[in-house]
């Protein structure tokens, strides 16, 4: 079994001088810490929603959408959900190495999901107003 010294309880941020790159990059193979299944879940979603943004993004035909709006609305909502889950999942790998770097990351995720909240808004509303006659004046 994988065992990093400086861990008790399986819990990365316990090291009071913080761990390294290369011992955070450990810690995917790990599966003695906390945090191992968030890690895994939000690399998959990740990885799923960025092939999803290019499959999008090339329009490609296992979309079945009615107009070329439908595939802007969703490449906006899709561009937030990757956006959020890419940062957390970063935030959860990297945070332990330091304090400075737990607060620069931290600050880095909570700015995904206000991206991913406005993105979603932004092509909720907009779906919705694009069909009025009004749209383009307000």
């Amino acid at each position: 079994m994988l065992r990093i010294p400086d861990r008790t309880y399986g819990i990365r941020a316990n090291s009071p001088e913080g761990m390294s790159f290369m011992k955070c990059l450990q810690s995917l193979i790990a599966f003695n810490n906390n945090e191992f299944i968030n890690l895994y879940v939000y690399l998959a979603f990740a990885i799923y929603f960025w092939y999803q943004m290019f499959l999008i993004m090339f329009e490609d035909g296992s979309y079945d959408f009615n107009n070329q709006f439908d595939y802007y609305y969703m490449f906006i909502i899709t561009f937030g959900v990757v956006v959020s889950f890419t940062l957390t999942f970063f935030y959860y790998l990297l945070y332990p190495m330091s304090f400075q770097t737990r607060d620069l990351w931290s600050m880095l995720n909570i700015m995904g999901i206000y991206v991913m909240i406005y993105c979603l808004t932004f092509a909720f509303i907009s779906s919705e107003d694009a069909a009025t006659p009004l749209c383009f004046f307000l």
